[in-house]
């Protein structure tokens, strides 16, 4: 069987922590044995006038520089000088969009005798950058045009985004997955070790898993828990900590709210195992999936979602997997979480149909239809 080479071409990736960057490493990872041959070109996450060279996870990763970032894009004066030298070597380029300085390089450098595979993760014009949409859209169009494959995580994406019906013929949906057989059992032991060392009892818990930014809507969450008798588990890091730590202190909350920074993945599952409820608050369509969902579902936790233009609600859909409320609403997201909470037959049923669901969303499946995108660009069936 012949390897094809692909260039993944992103603005992050590891250790920088996000869903887009954690998806890249499961299809890089996931099919190093299926004669993929991957290779990974981003910009550094932090200002520095260097580039590196590295591997993780057997993969090797390219970062250009970066002078720092605008409109959430960094600003690299070498990136598409990497982007020219790699893409001679890969069969298929592979853009994650939006990244607008990744697809300006693309149209600037316009490769020759290379397949063109970009997983279209979110529509700008329902981001907090819309108001950038009547210009980026032009450039994202002739991008589109030139895609041999575009591929979106759910139905809800392309039907969201007027863009990508132009092209609809070259779509593919491919949800994302996580691997179910890793999320085993987890010990009474380690769950009450866990609630001791947080000291939080036998309250009930509301979880939170995912970067402190803007687009994840913690502030309205925070504001919630004021009439929400529970504990909310706070998982993760960002550039809001101070100012969600400074929130919480403010409406004093700090006996009900704690923030526990970064957790590795054993010990993520002890936190999705003493949920009762997990919330994702987001507040854009920055918020494309949420791979956290599944694994919430992945321990049966009942998911409180917003009901973004995206495929937030096709994860877990309201009243079967949970319950969806509007962005930006404490109210609702309080009635949300306190109605599961107070209702152990609602919850139950949420729990059943969770562990139930979260089978469509097999890591096999991905992969498996990826590598098959993969193929067909390669050699497209007649």
């Amino acid at each position: 069987m012949c390897r094809i080479n692909v260039l993944h071409i992103y603005k992050f990736y590891l250790p920088y922590a996000g869903g887009i960057e954690r998806t890249i490493q499961i299809i890089t990872e996931g099919l190093k044995d299926k004669a993929i041959e991957s290779r990974i070109l981003v910009c550094a996450s932090d200002k520095t006038l260097k580039s590196k060279e590295e591997v993780i996870g057997n993969i090797k990763v390219s970062r250009a520089n970066s002078l720092g970032i605008l409109f959430s894009t960094p600003l690299s004066t070498n990136f598409i000088n990497k982007f020219s030298l790699l893409s001679k070597d890969a069969d298929i380029l592979h853009i994650h969009s939006p990244f607008p300085l990744g697809e300006v390089a693309y149209l600037a450098l316009n490769p020759k005798n290379k397949r063109l595979v970009i997983t279209y993760h979110a529509d700008i014009s329902q981001t907090r950058w819309a108001c950038l949409a009547p210009i980026y859209k032009h450039i994202l169009k002739r991008l589109l045009d030139k895609a041999d494959c575009i591929i979106a995580s759910s139905p809800k994406i392309i039907e969201s985004s007027p863009i990508l019906h132009t092209n609809i013929n070259k779509c593919k949906i491919i949800p994302f997955g996580i691997d179910l057989d890793k999320w085993g059992l987890v010990t009474n032991e380690k769950k009450k070790e866990l609630r001791d060392r947080l000291e939080i009892g036998n309250d009930k818990v509301v979880l939170f898993v995912g970067r402190l930014a803007y687009q994840k809507g913690l502030d309205f969450l925070i504001t919630a828990m004021q009439i929400i008798n529970a504990k909310l588990i706070i998982v993760g890091e960002g550039l809001l900590d101070k100012h969600l730590e400074k929130r919480s202190s403010e409406m004093s909350l700090e006996n009900k709210v704690r923030f526990v920074g970064h957790v590795s993945g054993d010990e993520l599952q002890i936190y999705y195992s003493i949920a009762d409820v997990f919330v994702l608050p987001s507040i854009t369509g920055g918020e494309t999936f949420a791979l956290v969902q599944l694994e919430a579902m992945a321990f049966g936790v009942p998911v409180v979602n917003t009901n973004l233009a995206t495929g937030v609600t096709f994860v877990s859909p309201h009243n079967e997997t949970g319950l969806t409320v509007p962005p930006r609403d404490s109210v609702a997201l309080a009635n949300a979480i306190n109605t599961i909470l107070e209702n152990d037959k609602l919850r139950q049923r949420f729990s059943e149909n969770a562990l139930e669901r979260v089978k469509l969303f097999s890591l096999e499946r991905m992969l498996r239809e990826t590598h098959k995108v993969y193929q067909d660009v390669m050699d497209p069936p007649l």
